[in-house]
């Protein structure tokens, strides 16, 4: 029955990676992806907390996630930076919430490898930023030849009147 509650309270956390610190459940599944983003067995982390087996690289996202989870009173998502069990930094979306089943409270965690979006973001941001030059360079470029056809039809006009005074001075 405690396996069931807890996967359909799993059910509502918004993203794929989920650990649960005190399931105790055969369900390989559920370890699989903290294997391949954190390269932890579910040994290494069942019944620990964060803190125990170093998932946290800043001890300040630490805080500021539980003084969130605790100001919140139910519900996180913030970016922090994790550590994997080889000590590299993983950019992660982390996000939490308290759940109760009878008398007991669970904290639901699920992690989100952003580091591709946040890739990606960047490059967009480039390319906008080469996209705005591209414009700006563009735009000086047209203006430039806007005030030479301005001087030209100056020139050509000037020159017309001077004919037509001309002609009217031979007649």
């Amino acid at each position: 029955l405690m396996d069931q509650i807890l996967r359909d309270e799993l059910r509502h956390v918004r993203h794929g990676l989920r650990w649960v610190r005190h399931w105790q459940s055969d369900d390989e599944d559920l370890f699989s992806a903290w294997e391949r983003l954190l390269k932890r067995s579910g040994e290494e982390v069942r019944g620990l907390n964060g803190r125990e087996f170093g998932l946290w690289a800043d001890d300040a996202d630490r805080q500021r996630f539980l003084d969130q989870l605790s100001e919140s009173g139910r519900d996180v998502s913030m970016e922090a930076e994790l550590l994997d069990g080889r000590g590299r930094k993983v950019l992660c979306r982390v996000s939490a919430r308290l759940a109760s089943i009878g008398s007991e409270r669970l904290l639901l965690m699920a992690l989100e490898d952003i580091r591709e979006q946040h890739r990606a973001e960047e490059e967009i941001r480039q390319l906008n930023t080469q996209l705005e030059q591209r414009v700006a360079d563009r735009t000086a470029e047209l203006s430039l030849a806007n005030a030479e056809l301005a001087r030209n039809l100056e020139t050509l006009t000037c020159t017309q009147q001077q004919l037509v005074q001309a002609e009217k001075l031979a007649a």
